[in-house]
């Protein structure tokens, strides 16, 4: 089943995190992941790698493709596969993620968070994340179904 990501599984794929093998597992039948939550991986990768800022500069065209990671020299970790699908933020992703603040408030989820549920409702997919704070989110309420890559021992 294809699944969305948001940016915390994708980051736990590129950092080789717990749970990353559950990502990659995931990549097999194909991930999407929006262009806001691929911007949030990437600023937090430049955060704490800031030669990474170096090499992102300059190197997207109007009309690069997702590709284009693998193409960094960033060395392990950051690569973007093929069955990967970056998806672009839409009116309708718009729409979502001011409708779902309501649902979403008391689990303290951020733009980005609301955007990545967004297109899970946009495309009908579950959503896969290692933010721990979304596993208090009703499913009934988001309309998302939303899978923990990490869970808590006990």
């Amino acid at each position: 089943m294809k699944q969305v990501l948001d940016a915390s599984a994708l980051l736990a794929f590129w950092l080789d995190e717990p749970g990353g093998e559950v990502v990659e597992t995931a990549m097999v039948d194909g991930v999407a992941i929006s262009t806001v939550n691929l911007g949030e991986a990437l600023a937090r990768l430049v955060r704490d790698r800031p030669d990474i800022a170096d090499k992102l500069a300059g190197a997207v065209k109007p009309e690069a493709s997702p590709a284009w990671l693998t193409s960094l020299g960033t060395g392990e970790g950051l690569m973007l596969p093929g069955s990967v699908t970056v998806e672009p933020f839409t009116l309708a992703d718009a729409v979502n993620v001011a409708v779902l603040v309501p649902p979403t408030r008391t689990a303290g989820l951020s733009f980005g968070d609301r955007a990545c549920l967004a297109l899970g409702l946009r495309l009908g997919w579950p959503v896969l994340t290692a933010d721990r704070s979304w596993a208090r989110l009703d499913v009934g309420a988001t309309g998302v179904e939303v899978r923990m890559l990490r869970h808590d021992p006990g």
